[in-house]
C-alpha cells in the first residue's frame, strides 16, 4: 500500500514499492508537519546506504510523438506546464527530497559552515570599470561586500580617481542608483543601461526574479529621480541607444505574452514558454507615454529575426543590426537619423540596405561622414577591419558597396574594437586563451589602413573583462583579471599610451603565492590540440587521488579566458585538490573554425573534447574518476548531462546548471528557436538523426552505473525554461529506480524560486547555491571537509 514502506525499517528496494512521498505527487504534498512526511524524513535518516528512495513520477506513456517517422515517446511533458498543480508538486517533492538528502548526508552544521566560508571569502570590496559621459561626471559601481547588488556611483570628473584611492573617499560619491532599494530579497537587477552623450540621463532596465524581461526607466542624473511618463515594458534582448541630443533612444521589445499584466513586479512574467516572436525596434522619446512610441522596424515574415539599433558617433546615423540567431552573423542597414525621426511611421523607408544577407558578422566601430569601419568574419574566421564608404542618400546604395580591408586578420581572434580619443582604435585580441591590448589608428577616409601604435601593458596573462572610452574623451578605464589576480582597474591615455592603477582588489586571506596556474594543451580524439587551464595548491602531489573539478561549456562562440573567482578559492581549499577549465570546441577561442568545429552534425566533438580532457587529468596522474566532478551551465549543462550519458565511468558527480536537455522540444520555448544555429533544427529530418544521438533526455540508459548528479534550476528562467530538468531528472530517477546497480547513486534537482537562468542573481541566492552545489560535489568525490 502507499506509504508502507515508511512505516518498517529502512533501507527498502524502491522498485518493488511506492513511496509515500511519490504516490502524492500527482497530488497534494503534506506539509512538514505531517506526520507521514515526519515518518518518511525519519526513515530517510535512519537508512542505511546505498538505497535511496525516489519519489515515483507519474509517467503518461500515451504521449508518443511522431518525429520523421520514429515513435519517441515523451511520459513527462505534462511537466512543461510549469502552473499547473501536478508541476508544482513535482517541484514541491524534488526540492524536499533534495533537502532531506543534503540534511542525512551532509548535514545542517556542515552546510552552515560551507556558507559561512564562502560569505567570509565573498565579503570584499567589488568595483566595477568606471566610465565617463559627458563633460561633468564620471561612474562606476561598487559593492561593500555582500550587498545582492551593486550600486551605480556618480563623481565629479576631476575627483574620479579619488574613490579609488588609498582610503577610499567613496563618501565624496553621489549614489545614482542602488537596485538593493527595489526588492526586498535583491531580485531586482539592472539588466542593462546607457547613459545620454551628454551625461544627464540615464535610462536603465530592471529585470525582476531573474527573468530576461526587463522594464526600462529613465532617471535624471543631477536630480537622482526617476520620471513619471517614462516606463517601457516588455523589453527583451535590447540595447539603448540615444540620440546625441538626449530627446529620446532606440530600443526593443515584443508584445505582451497572452495573460500576462506587467513585468514590473516580479510575478509571472518570465514564468511563461510560449516562444518569442516577432522582435520589434521602438524609438522612444522623452516625455512621451511608451503608446506613443514609434515603431522603427520589425518583420512579420520573419519571427524569429530580432533587431539592435545603433546611433553613430557623430549622431548623423542609425545603424540597424538583423539577426536571425545566435550565429555570429547579421544584416546591416543604415538611415539618417533626422530623415527617419521625421518620417515617424514610415521610417524603415529611411534605411538603406548595406549588408542583406546573413553571410557574415558585422559590427559598427566609427565613421567619418559616409567613411565607415566595421569589425567582420567576412572571409576571416579570427576577424578583422574592413571600411566601406555609403552614400546614405542613394537608395541604390548597396548596390555598389566595396569593403576594404583596413586591419587584416591574424592568427588570433580580434574579440572586439573601440574607437576612442578621436583617432585611436583600441583592439583587443585572444591569443591561446588570454587576452592582448593593442592601439591602432583608425582610417579615417578612404586609401588609409590601421597602423599599430603601441602595445597596452596588461599586469599579467589573463582577461580584461571591461572597457569603456569614447571617441571624444581622451581618456579610457579598463578592468582586468585572472584566476589568482582578483583583479584592478585601469586609467588608459591613448595619446601618450599612459596606463595608470586606480584600484586593485584585495581578498582578505588570500595569498596567490600558494597556488599555481598552468595552461596544457591535451589531445582530443581526432588529433586537435585543445587547451586546458589547472589551478591548484603549489604543494599538490600529483598521487592520482586529488579531487578535481572540471568545468566546461563549448558552444555559441564563447571564450572560457582566465577569471577570478572567490567561490573556487574556497572549492580549492575544501578540495585540496583542482580546479580545471577545458575551452572546447564550439567556443570562439580560436575564431569561427573553432566555434564551427563543435556545432549541428559536429557537436558530439565537444564532448568528445571533455571526455579528452577528463582522461587525460586521470592519465597524468592528477585524479581518478571517482574523484572527479564536470560542471557545466546552459549549453554548459547539455555538455555534461550528454557526457553522464555517453560515459559514465569516467565522472564521479556531475553538477548540471541550467541545462538544454529536451533537444527535440527547445525550440518550442521562449528564445530556443535562436539555438538552431548551433544545435540543428529537430524540424529537419537529418539534423533530428544527429541530435537524437546525444540528446540527454533520450539518451538516459538502463544497466549502467550513473556518477552523482544534481540538476539546478530556476522557476523564471525565461532562458532555457525549466522544464528541461524537470524532464530530465524525472527520466534519470525513473531509470535508475529500475536497476539495482543504480542504487545509492543521488539524482537530485535544486530549484529555485524567484531566480532566472543566472544573471542579477543577488549574493545571497548566489551564496547558497554555491554552497549547496560544492556541498554536493564534496561529499559525492568522499571529501572529509
Amino acid at each position: 500500500a502507499p506509504g508502507s514502506c515508511f512505516q518498517g525499517v529502512m533501507p527498502v528496494k524502491p522498485r518493488n514499492t511506492m513511496s509515500k512521498l511519490g504516490a502524492l505527487l500527482s497530488a497534494d504534498l503534506p506539509g512538514l508537519d505531517d506526520p507521514s512526511w515526519a515518518a518518511f524524513m525519519q526513515a530517510m535518516r535512519d537508512r542505511e546506504p546505498p538505497y535511496l528512495a525516489y519519489p515515483h513520477v507519474r509517467r503518461d506513456e500515451s504521449v508518443v510523438e511522431d518525429i520523421h517517422g520514429r515513435k519517441i515517446p515523451d511520459p513527462y511533458r505534462w511537466l512543461e506546464d510549469e502552473h499547473s498543480p501536478q508541476t508544482k508538486a513535482f517541484v514541491d517533492g524534488q526540492n524536499r527530497l533534495f533537502e532531506s538528502w543534503m540534511d542525512q548526508t551532509v548535514g545542517e552544521q556542515k552546510r552552515d559552515e560551507v556558507r559561512a566560508r564562502l560569505r567570509t571569502m565573498y565579503n570584499y570590496e567589488k568595483w566595477g570599470c568606471p566610465s565617463r559621459h559627458g563633460d561633468k561626471w564620471g561612474f562606476f559601481s561598487h559593492n561593500s561586500g555582500l550587498q545582492n547588488q551593486s550600486v551605480l556611483y556618480m563623481q565629479r570628473r576631476g575627483e574620479l580617481e579619488r574613490a579609488f584611492a588609498p582610503g577610499r573617499d567613496l563618501g565624496s560619491a553621489k549614489v545614482l542608483l542602488d537596485p538593493n532599494t527595489l526588492s526586498a530579497d535583491g531580485t531586482a537587477a539592472v539588466s542593462t543601461k546607457a547613459f545620454s552623450k551628454d551625461g544627464t540621463k540615464l535610462a536603465y532596465a530592471i529585470s525582476r526574479s531573474g527573468s530576461d524581461w526587463c522594464t526600462i526607466h529613465v532617471r535624471d542624473v543631477a536630480m537622482g529621480t526617476d520620471s513619471d511618463v517614462d516606463k517601457l515594458e516588455w523589453v527583451k534582448f535590447s540595447g539603448i541607444s540615444w540620440v546625441t541630443d538626449s530627446r529620446g533612444f532606440f530600443y526593443a521589445r515584443y508584445d505582451a505574452p497572452a495573460g500576462l499584466a506587467t513585468t514590473s513586479d516580479g510575478g509571472a512574467a518570465g514564468t511563461e514558454t510560449t516562444a518569442s516572436k516577432f522582435h520589434k525596434l521602438y524609438y522612444h522619446a522623452l516625455g512621451t507615454p511608451q503608446s506613443a512610441d514609434v515603431l522603427v522596424f520589425d518583420d512579420p515574415g520573419n519571427e524569429d529575426h530580432m533587431f539592435a539599433a545603433e546611433v553613430s558617433d557623430d549622431g548623423q546615423y542609425v545603424l540597424l543590426t538583423i539577426f536571425e540567431s545566435c550565429d555570429p552573423v547579421n544584416k546591416i542597414y543604415i538611415a539618417p537619423l533626422e530623415r527617419l525621426l521625421a518620417l515617424g511611421v514610415e521610417a524603415r523607408s529611411a534605411f538603406v540596405k548595406v549588408v542583406d544577407d546573413f553571410d557574415a558578422q558585422y559590427e559598427y566601430l566609427a565613421n567619418d561622414g559616409a567613411h565607415f569601419v566595421f569589425k567582420t568574419n567576412a572571409g576571416a574566421p579570427c576577424y578583422k577591419l574592413v571600411a566601406v564608404t555609403v552614400d546614405v542618400e542613394s537608395a541604390n546604395a548597396s548596390t555598389s558597396l566595396t569593403f576594404r580591408d583596413v586591419l587584416p586578420e591574424t592568427e588570433h581572434v580580434l574579440e572586439w574594437a573601440c574607437c576612442v580619443a578621436g583617432k585611436h582604435l583600441v583592439c583587443c585580441y585572444v591569443e591561446h586563451v588570454k587576452n592582448v591590448l593593442k592601439q591602432y589608428t583608425l582610417p579615417r577616409a578612404t586609401g588609409e589602413v590601421c597602423a599599430l601604435e603601441r602595445h597596452v601593458p596588461l599586469p599579467t596573462l589573463g582577461t580584461v573583462t571591461a572597457f569603456s572610452g569614447e571617441r571624444d574623451h581622451g581618456e579610457c578605464y579598463f578592468a582586468f583579471s585572472s584566476f589568482l589576480y582578483p583583479g584592478s582597474s585601469y586609467l588608459y591615455v591613448p595619446e601618450t599610451g599612459e596606463v595608470r592603477l586606480i584600484f586593485e582588489t584585495v581578498v582578505p586571506g588570500f595569498i596567490p603565492s600558494a597556488y599555481v596556474t598552468s595552461q596544457q594543451f591535451i589531445e582530443s580524439s581526432d588529433g586537435a590540440k585543445v587547451p586546458m587551464f589547472l589551478v591548484h595548491s603549489a604543494a599538490l602531489q600529483l598521487t592520482s587521488n586529488n579531487p578535481t573539478l572540471l568545468y566546461g561549456y563549448g558552444g555559441f562562440a564563447i571564450s572560457l579566458t582566465p577569471f577570478f573567482s572567490a567561490f573556487r578559492l574556497v572549492l580549492l581549499q575544501m578540495l585540496g585538490g583542482v580546479y580545471a577549465v577545458v575551452n572546447l570546441r564550439g567556443g570562439g577561442e580560436y575564431g569561427e573554425a573553432w566555434h564551427k568545429a563543435g556545432v549541428k552534425e559536429k557537436k558530439q566533438q565537444v564532448f568528445d573534447d571533455m571526455h579528452a580532457a577528463a582522461e587525460h587529468l586521470v592519465r597524468t596522474g592528477y585524479t581518478r574518476p571517482a574523484k572527479l566532478a564536470i560542471q557545466g551551465g546552459s549549453n554548459g549543462g547539455l555538455l555534461v548531462a550528454a557526457c553522464a550519458n555517453q560515459r559514465p565511468e569516467l565522472y564521479g558527480a556531475v553538477l548540471c546548471q541550467v541545462g538544454v536537455l529536451d533537444m527535440l522540444r527547445f525550440h518550442k520555448f521562449t528564445i530556443g528557436h535562436a539555438w538552431m544555429s548551433e544545435f540543428g533544427s529537430p524540424d529537419d529530418e537529418a539534423e533530428c538523426a544527429n541530435i537524437l544521438k546525444y540528446s540527454p533526455l533520450h539518451n538516459v540508459r538502463a544497466g549502467v552505473k550513473y556518477p552523482a548528479m544534481l540538476l539546478i534550476t530556476a522557476d523564471h528562467d525565461d532562458r532555457v525554461v525549466p522544464l528541461h530538468s524537470f524532464k530530465h531528472v524525472a527520466e534519470l530517477q525513473h531509470v535508475i529506480a529500475k536497476g539495482t546497480k543504480q542504487q545509492g547513486i543521488p539524482i537530485l534537482a535544486r530549484i529555485e524560486t524567484n531566480a532566472g537562468h543566472g544573471a542579477g542573481k543577488p549574493t545571497e541566492k548566489v551564496i547558497d547555491e554555491a554552497a549547496d552545489m560544492y556541498c554536493f560535489v564534496l561529499a559525492n568525490l568522499a571529501v572529509d571537509f
